[in-house]
C-alpha cells in the first residue's frame, strides 16, 4: 500500500493523532492528495484566533472557501484592545454567518467596533441573525452591554453560558431553559433552577449554592488569596465544602497577582473533610509562594516555585481524598514562568504524573466538558 492508496477512514486517523501531538498536517497533503479532505477536517474542526490580522486572514479565507466554513464546531476569536473598523467588521460578520455548523463559541473582546462613526461594543455587530444553533457560548468583554434579545431568542440550543455580568442572565423573557451550566462574575439573581454547573469569583460565602447542592456536581472559581486579601483559600474551600458536600469537581484559580505574596496551610484535610466525593481537584496560584504541611507542628513546606515540590504537593492531595482521580497544579510565582503537574490516578492505582511549563485550567476543568 502506498501514500496515494490510503483509505480516507486510515488518513484521518493519521491526521487526528497528529494534531493531538500538535504536530504539523500540512506535509502530509504533499505526500497524497487523499490527506487534503481529512487534514481541512482536523485543522478547521476547532479554532483558536488571535488578534485582529489572524482573524482577518481567516475571514478572508472562509469568504473565499466557503466548504472550510462547514467544517468549523469550534471557534475562539480573541479581538485587540483596538478598533475593528469597516469593512473588517462586514467580513468577520460574513465569515461567521457561513459556519453553518458552528456549536461552540467565544468571544474575547478587549477592543470595540465602529459603525456609522459611532462606538459599539463588538457583539451588536456579530451576534446578529446568525444561522447557527450553539450549545456553548462565552462572550467577554470590557465594554460589555446587555447581550442582543434576539440573539438570546434564537439560540435555544444553549447548554454551556458564560458571560461577563449579570446583564446576560437567563430571564423570563429569555429564559435559556436548555442552560445547564454557568459562568457568571456574580451569584446574585441567579435564576432558580437545577444548576449542573456554576464558574464565578471567589467569595467568603457560598450559602446562595447550597439549595443546588444536589444537582451541582462542578464548581470554578476564580480569585485572589494574596497576604492582603480579605479571606484565605481555606476560608473559601471551607465555604464550598458547607454548601455543596456532594461536589464532584472544583477548580480553583488566581487569574493575577496582586501585592505581596501569602502562604497558606495546604488543603488536604479540608478536601478529606469537606468533599467525601471529589473525584477532580484543579489549583492554580499566583499568590501564594507556600503551602504549609499538614502537621501542624512542621515548620516545612511546599514551594510552589520548585517543580519536585508541586508534583510531592499533588500526590499528598491524591493521597488524602480517596475519591480523587485527578489533580492539576500549576504555578505562577515568579512572574512569566510557570511550572504545572498533573497528576491522573489509573483504577489499579497507579499515578501518572505530567510536568511542564504551562498552564491551561480552561482545558483542565471539567466546566467546558462535553
Amino acid at each position: 500500500m502506498t501514500w496515494s492508496t490510503l483509505p480516507p477512514e486510515i488518513c484521518a486517523v493519521i491526521c487526528q493523532e497528529l494534531k493531538g501531538l500538535g504536530g504539523n498536517i500540512a506535509p502530509l497533503c504533499l505526500t497524497s492528495r487523499n490527506f487534503w479532505p481529512e487534514a481541512q477536517r482536523a485543522l478547521y474542526h476547532s479554532l483558536d484566533l488571535q488578534g485582529l490580522r489572524c482573524i482577518d486572514s481567516w475571514s478572508r479565507t472562509i469568504c473565499c472557501q466557503g466548504h472550510l466554513a462547514e467544517r468549523i464546531y469550534a471557534l475562539v476569536l480573541r479581538f485587540p484592545d483596538a478598533p475593528v473598523f469597516p469593512p473588517d467588521a462586514t467580513t468577520i460578520v460574513d465569515a461567521l454567518h457561513r459556519c453553518v455548523n458552528l456549536k461552540e463559541l467565544h468571544i474575547f473582546d478587549d477592543g470595540y467596533a465602529v459603525e456609522d462613526g459611532e462606538i459599539v461594543s463588538l457583539h451588536r455587530l456579530l451576534l446578529i441573525d446568525l444561522p447557527f444553533r450553539l450549545h456553548k457560548f462565552e462572550y467577554r468583554s470590557k465594554t460589555f452591554d446587555r447581550l442582543n434579545p434576539q440573539f438570546l431568542r434564537n439560540q435555544t440550543e444553549i447548554r454551556i453560558l458564560s458571560i461577563p455580568n449579570e446583564l446576560a442572565l437567563p430571564t423570563s423573557q429569555n429564559p435559556l431553559l436548555g442552560v445547564i451550566a454557568l459562568a457568571t462574575p456574580s451569584l446574585q439573581d441567579l435564576p432558580q433552577r437545577p444548576w449542573q454547573r456554576i464558574e464565578t469569583k471567589a467569595i467568603r460565602d457560598f450559602t446562595t449554592l447550597a439549595p443546588y447542592s444536589q444537582t451541582l456536581t462542578i464548581l470554578n472559581v476564580q480569585g485572589h488569596w494574596g497576604r492582603r486579601a480579605s479571606f484565605s483559600m481555606n476560608d473559601t474551600l471551607n465555604a464550598i465544602g458547607d454548601a455543596l458536600p456532594s461536589l464532584r469537581h472544583l477548580g480553583m484559580s488566581e487569574q493575577r497577582k496582586v501585592g505581596m505574596p501569602n502562604a497558606t496551610n495546604a488543603p488536604q484535610q479540608i478536601l478529606r473533610q469537606k468533599f467525601p466525593m471529589l473525584e477532580t481537584f484543579i489549583l492554580e496560584v499566583r499568590n501564594i509562594e507556600h503551602f504549609l504541611y499538614e502537621i501542624w507542628f512542621s515548620t516545612s513546606s511546599y514551594d510552589m516555585a520548585i517543580p519536585v515540590h508541586i508534583q510531592s504537593l499533588g500526590t499528598a492531595i491524591l493521597h488524602a481524598c480517596p475519591t480523587l482521580w485527578r489533580v492539576g497544579l500549576g504555578a505562577e510565582v515568579v512572574l512569566g514562568s510557570q511550572l504545572t503537574c498533573v497528576l491522573t490516578k489509573a483504577d489499579d492505582g497507579a499515578i501518572k504524573a505530567e510536568v511542564g511549563t504551562a498552564f491551561n485550567f480552561e482545558e483542565l476543568s471539567m466546566f467546558w466538558k462535553d
